[in-house]
């Protein structure tokens, strides 16, 4: 269920505990809005039911509170930058101390 969209980020919460994070295409072209809704070889069904949560935003980021999960999304690149459940904290910052991407889809497969 898409839960955030703007011209250039949508986020989509499949359970209390998935995110899905999307840029669109052609991101240097303002108001392109391109995002894809096929099936792909992870997801064939993207309906997973509604999921209780809330959401709230400011500049640089959007945060979104479910039961079990707190994420935290940078707007910029739709890395997610901030996750907290079962009372644990997970950040992830670079050598500057700049966050960074927790994980990405790449990582998992």
């Amino acid at each position: 269920m898409i839960i955030y969209k703007n011209d250039y980020l949508r986020i989509s919460l499949i359970t209390p505990r998935i995110l899905r994070t999307e840029l669109a295409a052609h991101t240097d072209l303002p108001g392109s809005g391109l995002f894809t809704d096929l099936p792909t070889q992870m997801v064939i069904n993207r309906d997973f039911g509604e999921v209780n949560y809330t959401l709230t935003e400011d500049d640089k980021t959007v945060t979104v509170t479910t039961d079990e999960v707190v994420f935290t999304v940078n707007k910029k690149n739709a890395d997610v930058v901030r996750a907290e459940f079962d009372g644990i904290t997970i950040t992830a910052h670079d050598e500057r101390g700049a966050a960074q991407a927790l994980f990405r889809l790449e990582d998992i497969m």
